[in-house]
């Protein structure tokens, strides 16, 4: 069992927006680059690229893109950190950050539950799309497929990702009564 907590800035200030700690920052950051190494075991990546990937997953990377974004974290009674999931407003649209379950806590429906989350908030702020850039990881595609997302392309030359979209309808809105 998890708890869900939310922080949503989408439509505030600056000023306006709630900021998370500098230590939920910080084990934020810390379980992103760590899921993101452990994706990496098949070596999808080079150690280069994987230090260019990591460079901006760092605590403080999410606390400049927390304002006017959201944030999605799960935490088990004990307060440590389960998972999180973010989105962010970028280039005119809303982008899914990232999305991330500690392996402690996985294979128990975390990830679903970040994304139905996320998805059902932008539906109540009026949104109709999200946006992914997601990294090649064989398993993260497969489950952005599977939630809807489809690639396209805006232009942009992507060497280490795959931009994808998908519409959003007010049907979106999970029931967890």
């Amino acid at each position: 069992m998890v708890c869900v907590h939310m922080i949503d800035n989408i439509g505030k200030t600056l000023e306006d927006s709630e900021d998370i700690t500098a230590s939920l920052a910080g084990a934020l950051g810390e379980l992103i680059a760590d899921n993101t190494r452990f994706e990496n075991r098949g070596n999808t990546y080079s150690a280069g690229e994987m230090e260019r990937l990591l460079h901006n997953k760092t605590g403080e990377t999410i606390r400049n893109r927390l304002p006017g974004g959201a944030l999605i974290y799960l935490t088990d009674r004990g307060e440590n950190l389960a998972g999180c999931g973010m989105v962010v407003r970028k280039e005119g649209w809303y982008e899914a950050k990232t999305l991330h379950v500690h392996r402690d806590f996985r294979r128990n429906g975390y990830a679903a539950l970040i994304c139905d989350l996320r998805e059902a908030l932008l539906v109540r702020h009026g949104e109709t799309e999200l946006i992914i850039e997601s990294l090649k990881f064989e398993n993260t595609l497969r489950f952005h497929q599977s939630r809807g997302f489809m690639p396209f392309e805006d232009g942009k030359v992507r060497v280490r990702s795959v931009l994808m979209r998908k519409t959003l309808h007010p049907s979106t809105e999970p029931d967890r009564n």
